[in-house]
């Protein structure tokens, strides 16, 4: 039995795996393919309708990409997908941390350290949240950050203890507890991507191009599946959306 099925990227992955299993010919429809035939053929837009464009497609077109993975690339997959959630999330606390430092040091904590995401500098502002911090233990500082930025420190002043200030000490502590929160998760998935890969012959090859590492060719894999349901490379090109297709009405072209 053939079955059509549109954006395969984003359906269960257990469900697939499950049907391969049994042996249905599993075939991916770009959604454009069978939007265009349900409105040659019905008006209304309805579960059953989009199901016979499903239906209609991989009639008229039996050449469509075969949905095929394994196992091993199906997890990838949720690996990767989980790998970006994280660094999407990690990102959102680091802008969050440049804002609350932007507040309890002004200016001044961009001169402290070069890579704020850095680990010594997510330690030495856990410990010294505000500026009020730094200046109770100044003899601290001058070991950790050297004499220079000792006086700045110095110069800069601080802010007149009060609630809102005890508050805003927390936040910075509580973001920069999360920061390093997903730091560790974000190091146990790739770890875990690299040892599930190691040996691979597709990864293997893969990493043979210059710039690529475990990660990024487990994300290719992922959500590529098998290479062998693209016949052509500009077939592959299209499948990930970078092979440009001509619109028109009338003397108007563009590309989209």
């Amino acid at each position: 039995m053939r079955i059509g099925i549109e954006n395969a990227a984003s359906c269960g992955s257990l469900l697939l795996l499950y049907w391969l299993r049994r042996g249905y010919d599993l075939r991916e429809v770009n959604p454009q393919i069978s939007k265009r035939l349900r409105e040659c053929l019905t008006e209304s837009h309805t579960d059953l309708s989009d199901a016979l464009g499903l239906a209609w497609s991989v009639s008229f077109h039996p050449d469509l990409p075969k949905v095929r993975f394994t196992q091993s690339t199906a997890a990838w997959k949720r690996l990767s997908a989980v790998r970006a959630q994280l660094i999407k999330a990690q990102t959102r606390y680091l802008n969050r941390l440049h804002v609350l430092l932007s507040e309890s040091y002004g200016p001044l904590y961009k001169s402290l350290f070069a890579r704020l995401k850095g680990k010594g500098a997510l330690d030495f502002f856990l410990v010294f949240p505000t500026l009020d911090d730094t200046l109770a233990d100044l003899l601290r500082i001058r070991d950790l950050l050297g004499e220079k930025r000792a006086v700045l420190l110095r110069e800069a002043g601080g802010w007149r203890k009060s609630f809102y200030l005890e508050v805003l000490r927390f936040d910075v502590r509580l973001t920069i507890k999360l920061l390093q929160s997903y730091r560790e998760a974000i190091k146990e998935l790739e770890g875990k991507m690299v040892r599930s890969s190691q040996g691979d012959p597709e990864v293997e090859k893969l990493k043979t191009i210059p710039g690529m590492g475990a990660n990024l060719a487990l994300i290719i894999l992922g959500y590529s599946g098998d290479f062998s349901r693209f016949p052509r490379e500009d077939t592959y090109a299209a499948y990930c959306g970078l092979a440009p297709a001509i619109w028109q009405l009338g003397n108007s072209r563009t590309f989209t």
